[in-house]
């Protein structure tokens, strides 16, 4: 298994004060390489005693090297105290000079508090968690193309990994993750102040050829569809077949049971959903493959 540049961070190395001065060159900078303002704080730990402070303004980058291929895994602990918020979001193409956002969350402080994510060109809003440590999570499968983004181990919504956060075509990759001070401000005001602990980076880069196991071939068409479409299958020997359809925030549209086959054309309608990315589990015997679908009208 091959590593990202910054794998792990739980900031426990370091002495409580300006972050600037301490951190590993390679893993952690400013943003354009400008002062972070960024502090390590002894207020608030996930585990050992010290954590990330971002306020106000604060601009730091955690450099994660090209994710490209086979799968990562991105996660960290998150603490917003009352009456603050916060604000992350992942670069896809990070330089010295220029930004690219893959995807982008915003915190509010606790009077309503909502998380809003941007990406895949969706705008989806959640119930977020103050006075507490939680895991914020983003895992990106370059197999299927597929990021979902994860707050409190509830999933929040998936989105094709190769699109910026309004749904336009961007890079097939990941290489950043930026903390910044700012707050989602739903009325009334709000400042910025989060703490992050126990950063990870997991990261396997090996693409794995689909179809696999019993699958010989695995075709969807048309895909963009309107609704109807067809799947094309072939097995290595007699399975038992079903497809789930999955929305984007993973709640379940329907299920098609095929029952046993070695294969053929099969047509699903998904005409009474709205637009936007859907997912196909292809249930087959113990073998679980999914394909995204594009509804769009």
């Amino acid at each position: 298994m091959m590593n990202a540049q910054l794998t792990v961070d739980d900031f426990d190395s370091y002495t409580p004060g300006t972050f600037d001065t301490q951190w590993t060159s390679g893993e952690w900078v400013g943003w354009y390489n400008a002062p972070s303002s960024v502090a390590i704080s002894d207020a608030y730990a996930n585990s050992g005693s010290n954590s990330m402070e971002i306020e106000q303004d604060d601009d730091i980058v955690a450099l994660l090297g090209i994710l490209d291929a086979g799968v990562a895994t991105i996660s960290f602990m998150q603490y917003l105290p009352t009456g603050n918020g916060g604000y992350f979001n992942l670069q896809n193409n990070y330089t010295d000079t220029q930004g690219a956002w893959a995807m982008e969350v915003y915190f509010s402080d606790e009077v309503v508090p909502t998380g809003r994510l941007l990406a895949g060109g969706a705008d989806e809003t959640f119930t977020i968690i103050h006075d507490t440590w939680v895991e914020n999570r983003i895992e990106a499968d370059f197999n299927s193309m597929i990021a979902s983004y994860y707050y409190n181990d509830v999933l929040v919504y998936s989105w094709a990994l190769n699109t910026i956060p309004d749904g336009s075509a961007g890079p097939n990759q990941l290489n950043a993750i930026n903390f910044y001070g700012a707050c989602f401000d739903i009325g009334g005001g709000c400042a910025a102040l989060a703490y992050y602990d126990d950063v990870s980076v997991e990261y396997n880069p090996v693409n794995i050829e689909q179809p696999i196991g019993f699958v010989d071939a695995l075709s969807i068409f048309p895909n963009p569809t309107s609704g109807q479409f067809t799947f094309d299958i072939t097995l290595a020997e007699t399975k038992n077949v079903a497809v789930e359809i999955y929305n984007a925030q993973g709640q379940h549209i329907t299920t098609e049971r095929i029952g046993n086959t070695q294969g053929g054309e099969f047509t699903m309608d998904l005409s009474a959903v709205s637009s936007g990315l859907y997912f196909a589990k292809f249930l087959i015997g113990e073998q679980v493959l999914t394909q995204q679908i594009m509804i769009q009208r």
